[in-house]
């Protein structure tokens, strides 16, 4: 499947993404692209193999940057630093969150604006196995330093580059890291909201919504919410307070408690996502 400025649009709209004409910051997991088509791979800890995508409807530009996603390397997975039964090195969890200009390690880049919606979702990986499972923990960071940099080397392991930052592959000298760093910075915006996605989800078809995702579809979720006794205002916007209602549901049907409702079944179909 070809990677262009529609099929990403489309893929945004389809998990109830707003869409940015101007610019928009979009992160699919697992997934690289070689000669404009798309191409999963196997997503595996410590490799820098997903792509963070700078897309610009208006221009009808798209610009495609090799990075991790918001996972850190096994340097961190197993730094001491994150042992503990409250602990565990941060994944981010998909969904929409809200960045701005900073500074990392002395560099200009971008950092979680100071905001609910700069408030990230990440699962702590507190057993250091790389994997996310149900002894591991949900946290809601705003002033952890998640950040977007440079890699600051050309080493193929992500390492100590990334401890949960959003890293793109290669040096900050370097003629990729130069332009998206132009691209945003003379963008003439101010917050850039940033999408992480899982990157199956660019084929499969499936609409979804989770974190960050606005709408008829997140208020027919927050009104069966409210039926169910869980008292939440019927904003149409998919925030942590939604997020955390729609896990306590997948907790008592017995499912994983990720926070994203995905319209595969019929009843889905017809009951959020008609």
């Amino acid at each position: 499947m070809k990677v262009t400025v529609d099929s990403v649009v489309d893929c945004l709209k389809r998990h109830g993404m707003g869409v940015n004409n101007d610019l928009n910051l979009v992160s699919f997991r697992g997934l690289l692209v070689n000669k404009e088509e798309a191409v999963l791979n196997d997503n595996r800890i410590d490799y820098f193999n997903d792509t963070m995508m700078v897309v610009m409807p208006k221009k009808g530009l798209l610009y495609n940057f090799r990075c991790t996603a918001g996972e850190p390397g096994w340097y961190w997975i197993n730094h001491p630093s994150y042992r503990g039964p409250s602990s565990g090195a941060p994944f981010t969890c998909p969904g929409q969150y809200y960045y701005v200009k900073g500074i990392h390690r002395g560099h200009e880049a971008f950092v979680q604006q100071n905001s609910e919606r700069g408030r990230l979702k990440v699962v702590r990986d507190v057993d250091q196995n790389g994997k996310l499972d149900r002894r591991d923990l949900i946290d809601r960071p705003l002033h952890t330093g998640i950040n977007i940099h440079a890699e600051g080397s050309r080493s193929q392991n992500v390492g100590a580059s990334s401890s949960g930052c959003h890293v793109l592959y290669g040096n900050w000298a370097d003629s990729w890291w130069e332009q998206f760093h132009a691209l945003l910075y003379h963008s003439g915006l101010s917050v850039f909201p940033y999408t992480v996605l899982e990157g199956g989800w660019f084929f499969d078809g499936v609409p979804r919504v989770l974190m960050g995702s606005k709408g008829s579809a997140v208020k027919n979720v927050q009104a069966i919410l409210e039926k169910k006794g869980m008292d939440l205002l019927q904003d149409g916007l998919f925030g942590h307070e939604t997020d955390k209602r729609v896990g306590r549901w997948q907790a008592m049907n017995g499912e994983l408690p990720t926070g994203i409702v995905e319209g595969r079944s019929k009843w889905m179909k017809e009951n959020v996502f008609s």
